[in-house]
């Protein structure tokens, strides 16, 4: 295993010698510009790179700063009732036209969405979860997209019924160590999905939704926020280095080219 994984594109992010570099990402999710900004200001806080995939335009991302990339989050089984992928992925690009990559909402991507990304430019896909999954890789796909897996997020944990304890987390196997985070957990530091729920059943626009109702649902107790901001701690006293999913792709891209 160890002797075909040194082989791909991407092996310099595989961890094959230990725990070396892990990638923190989110999804915006339509969440309200202060739960973005919330999240980023501790991201910072923490000097964490992030790739940060958005769902629309986000004043904290049209100006992001040096710590974090932008990635598209379109959500094809809203717009393609209404346009085609490759409008759909164009709309968010006139938005954020620095963007190399994209992860869709509830990882719905097919191969019509990998072709429609590489016409208009994209270099990589990371819509595919390996929950926990040692050895996880990516590979060039026939469009020449790379694709990429992410290993845990918090949502998922939640889901799961996890205990609130960062040390659940492999960090320790080889493979790609991708983390996703939801700005709207983060901020509201939720234990179960029904906290998310609860706090935003009644909004049918939720990039609208007031601070002064939203904050009253944040859970000042040990939650998902914490868990999140443990784990990253722990990938820093073992001296993970954190990383873009920009730089993996261009990596693996410039490997490819190379052959």
């Amino acid at each position: 295993m160890t002797t075909q994984a040194s082989g791909s594109p991407v092996s310099s992010f595989y961890n094959l010698s230990g725990p070396e570099v892990v990638f923190v990402t989110a999804d915006i999710d339509w969440a309200p510009d202060y739960a973005v900004e919330f999240m980023l200001a501790k991201l910072e806080e923490l000097h964490v790179p992030a790739t940060v995939f958005a769902t629309h335009r986000q004043r904290s991302l049209v100006d992001a700063g040096a710590l974090v990339r932008v990635g598209l989050h379109p959500d094809p089984t809203r717009a393609l009732a209404h346009t085609t992928a490759t409008g759909m992925l164009q709309n968010l690009l006139d938005i954020y036209p620095e963007a190399v990559g994209l992860r869709c909402h509830r990882n719905f991507f097919g191969q019509n969405i990998a072709e429609s990304a590489a016409a208009v430019g994209l270099r990589y896909d990371a819509s595919h979860v390996s929950w926990q999954l040692p050895w996880a890789q990516a590979f060039v796909d026939q469009f020449g997209l790379v694709r990429f897996s992410y290993t845990w997020e918090d949502g998922l944990h939640c889901d799961f019924g996890l205990p609130l304890d960062s040390d659940v987390v492999d960090l320790e196997t080889p493979g790609l160590k991708v983390l996703n985070i939801h700005p709207l957990l983060f901020f509201l530091n939720c234990v179960t999905d029904d906290d998310r729920r609860a706090a935003v059943r009644s909004y049918s626009d939720l990039t609208s939704a007031p601070y002064s109702e939203l904050s009253q649902h944040v859970r000042h107790g040990w939650g998902i926020r914490d868990v999140t901001i443990s784990l990253i701690e722990r990938a820093r006293r073992m001296n993970m280095r954190f990383a873009f999913l920009d730089d993996a792709a261009d990596a693996a891209l410039n490997v490819t080219e190379a052959l």
